[in-house]
């Protein structure tokens, strides 16, 4: 969910709180649904011959140091405080 500040301080603090409400209920079922989607995908592409290769954890850790000279660059331009917020799960930031 997105909104401006504008149009988000324009809401009374019930509105937020329904909106909030409302895109939290509605991000849990997202999350399954696509978790679902994803796992059904997999398995047609498998049953159709496709060969899929599982990426090890230790690959992945090996990946993100590659990248890792990108990323300390993209943190500085950026600032730490948004990557640091966009890399963690969080709930919305709706403050009521």
């Amino acid at each position: 969910m997105l909104a401006s500040k504008q149009s988000w301080d324009k809401l009374s603090e019930d509105e937020r709180r329904i909106l909030v409400d409302a895109a939290n209920e509605a991000k849990t079922y997202q999350r399954k649904f696509s978790r679902d989607a994803a796992a059904k995908a997999l398995d047609t592409i498998k049953a159709a011959g496709v060969k899929f290769n599982q990426v090890s954890p230790a690959e992945i850790d090996r990946m993100r140091d590659k990248v890792k000279p990108a990323a300390d660059k993209f943190t500085r331009e950026a600032g730490e405080v948004l990557v640091n917020e966009l890399q963690q799960p969080r709930k919305l930031r709706g403050k009521l």
